[in-house]
């Protein structure tokens, strides 16, 4: 070891030391240098403790006594310092490395500008894919969306759409903001309203009310249809269609009916022009089953003229009809030419009509008129015919004269004579 001289100035003992020697053991002292507090400073020309320190040169280097040291001071690791001594370390100072979860608690959120923050430090409860962090900093379970107040979606009236998915449909619903229309079961609204469904869609309109029971008239849903142009006001009701009860609704009957309304010039008011019954269509406000329209229809039908006695033989025709019914009343036209006459004697008749006529009761008509225009091969018939439609038959004979007495005979009809008859008859 070498030898340094130790100069100071103050009389003895020296209140000023100062060592000229640039070796490592420049001091050595075995046992220790006393001195009072702050006076002491072991520094290099640099103004700075040269490292590294260890207890066998300061005596306690516990993290207790480290706590003062700026952060900023210290650019290696420190490995006997415990994380409860972090407590106060400025976030901007650390650059690497991992800080317990525990140890940010007082973190502000600028500070954290990458990495990972366990859920726990976001807040209270219990983080899960079925919770949701509330602005108190809790978690809290997702049961429902009970707003207190109004609520308006896409306030800004942005042109994006809105969007609700269940299990089996991915647009139950769907607002297309772009064209102001509302889908259900289609991404792709045609309409203000569109319905879309694969097995069909169904819109039902129904009146719960287990508190009253539903009589004649009684209202079960309503479309109702309203409007407002430059020179109108705004009117609510200019049409609308209901579904009512049509008679009491019991366990094992529902009896109901639809009910058509409509306005008319002059008037603001609405008026049932048209109803559907269990018995057809009626009119008006008159939803009277006898007055009822049950039937409309149109077709063809197969005439054949025949006698009432002997036999068709080499009987032919090309004849062929039609047919109009509206309700009870059927209207038939038959035309052709008999091209052979066959065997047939007796009276006149044409047979094959497509409904049989009516019976005798009230109300009833078993006959009605018509006419027969008849062209023999060799002359012009110029007396007309009256068909007449016995009840309860499929077929109409001719009366012909002044009085319309004589019953046409078969026999006064030809090869090649030209049938043309139209007659109209009511059904049961």
């Amino acid at each position: 070891m070498s030898t340094n001289t130790l100069s100071g100035t103050g009389g003895s003992p020296f209140t000023e030391v100062a060592v000229t020697g640039t070796a490592a053991d420049s001091i050595d002292t075995a046992g220790g240098i006393e001195a009072g507090s702050g006076n002491v400073a072991l520094v290099g020309i640099d103004g700075k403790i040269n490292g590294p320190l260890s207890s066998t040169i300061i005596d306690d280097l516990s993290a207790a006594n480290l706590t003062a040291i700026p952060g900023g001071q210290i650019t290696g690791a420190i490995a006997a310092v415990s994380g409860a001594n972090l407590t106060t370390l400025n976030g901007s100072n650390i650059s690497s490395g991992t800080v317990a979860s525990a140890r940010l608690t007082g973190q502000a959120a600028t500070n954290l500008s990458s990495g990972t923050v366990a859920t726990a430090r976001l807040g209270s409860g219990t983080a899960s894919s079925s919770t949701f962090l509330r602005g108190d900093s809790s978690w809290q379970t997702v049961t429902s969306f009970d707003p207190d107040g109004a609520v308006t979606i896409n306030d800004t009236g942005a042109d994006v759409d809105f969007r609700v998915e269940t299990s089996g449909q991915a647009n139950m619903l769907f607002a297309d903001g772009g064209e102001d229309r509302i889908g259900i079961g289609t991404a792709t609204p045609a309409q203000t309203l569109h319905i879309d469904r694969t097995a069909g869609a169904y819109l039902l309109i129904s009146r719960i009310d287990t508190g009253s029971s539903f009589t004649d008239g009684g209202t079960l849903g309503a479309l109702q249809f309203g409007g407002q142009d430059a020179d109108s006001n705004w009117e609510p009701l200019a049409s609308h269609i209901f579904a009512k009860a049509a008679g009491a609704w019991t366990s094992s009957s529902h009896p109901s009916r639809m009910e058509f309304s409509t306005g008319f010039t002059g008037s603001v008011d609405i008026a049932t022009r048209m109803s559907v019954t269990e018995h057809g269509l009626t009119f008006g406000t008159d939803t009277a089953a006898a007055n009822a329209l049950d039937d409309y229809e149109e077709g063809t039908w197969s005439p054949v003229p025949k006698g009432t006695t002997g036999s068709a033989g080499s009987h032919t025709h090309n004849m062929g009809g039609i047919y109009t019914k509206i309700g009870r009343m059927v209207t038939v036209t038959a035309y052709g030419v008999m091209t052979d006459k066959g065997s047939w004697t007796g009276s006149a008749r044409v047979t094959g009509l497509p409904f049989t006529v009516g019976g005798n009761a009230v109300g009833h008509s078993g006959a009605s008129n018509g006419y027969i225009g008849l062209y023999p091969a060799g002359e012009v018939d110029a007396a007309w015919r009256t068909a007449h439609v016995p009840t309860g038959t499929d077929h109409f004979t001719f009366q012909k004269g002044l009085k319309m007495d004589y019953q046409e005979d078969y026999t006064d009809w030809d090869t090649g004579a030209y049938l043309t008859v139209t007659a109209s008859y009511w059904v049961d």
